[in-house]
């Protein structure tokens, strides 16, 4: 387990070699174990044996040891990312093949992975790969059990949709998204209005309540409050943010600058 999460830029069997000769204490390097061998093995290794391992060193590390957070919220972001994949059947058969040139002679296995991580502490909390054809919402849907109250999810704007708010409010879920400026008409008046804050309401759209009503029937006819914030960015830009933290005198307005950019660890001057 250790020499596949190590990796290395030596070669697996090198790897091993070193490997072996450390953990006996040898003087000499002794081939115990082949390469072939180790990749035998290897294939045979299910993937929840990772999922496993991720969840007890998440659970050592935050019953054991400080770490950091925001007025008293474990800060997660996720963020999602496309590879090309290994060409072998199996993985063929698991993701499919797309073309991308020009006369489609090159067809690749591609896949979406996405990460649920904390921003603060930089551990992982959870990991995703599914088909290219899948989005970042269905991967962060898939993130969601991940989190619990004690966290504060911030998302880019790729992942803002009604569906998603009324997800997070039901499972207790704060969060901090950055919105697209003209997209929702709520939004849109409120960029145009000039305002720094303000609290807006939203209700389900009748074409989500269908896919909704299984996961959390008690709130079809819920109205959810959020809350606007207008940050002005050193370039003059305007960032538009939307949160579940709607009590301005617990997280006053100077909070939300510095607040969304600890998304990718950064603290503002």
């Amino acid at each position: 387990m250790e020499i596949i999460i190590r990796g290395g830029k030596s070669s697996l069997q090198r790897q091993l070699d070193s490997f072996y000769k450390e953990v006996t204490r040898s003087d000499f390097s002794i081939r115990r174990v082949t390469k072939g061998a180790f990749s035998t093995a290897r294939s045979n290794l299910k993937p929840e044996a990772f999922v496993e391992l991720l969840d007890n060193v998440n659970q050592t590390f935050y019953t054991e040891a400080p770490y950091r957070v925001w007025k008293e919220f474990r800060l997660l972001g996720a963020d999602g990312s496309r590879l090309m994949l290994p060409n072998h059947p199996t993985v063929v058969e698991e993701f499919g093949t797309h073309s991308f040139d020009p006369n489609g002679d090159s067809p690749r296995s591609l896949a979406l992975v996405s990460m649920l991580y904390a921003v603060l502490n930089l551990t992982t909390h959870d990991a995703q790969i599914a088909p290219y054809s899948a989005s970042e919402r269905d991967l962060l849907n898939a993130h969601l059990p991940r989190a619990g109250k004690e966290d504060l999810l911030l998302l880019d704007r790729g992942y803002p949709s009604i569906l998603l708010l009324f997800r997070l409010y039901s499972r207790g879920l704060d969060f901090c998204v950055r919105m697209k400026e003209d997209w929702w008409l709520q939004v849109k008046e409120f960029n145009e209005s000039g305002e720094k804050e303000r609290i807006v309401k939203f209700t389900l759209p009748r074409k989500d309540k269908v896919t909704f009503r299984q996961e959390c029937p008690d709130f079809l006819e819920v109205e959810i409050a959020c809350r606007l914030v207008c940050v002005t960015l050193e370039n003059g830009e305007k960032e538009i943010l939307c949160t579940s933290l709607v009590d301005m005198e617990a997280f006053p307005y100077e909070d939300f600058p510095e607040l969304y950019h600890l998304r990718w660890n950064e603290i503002s001057s």
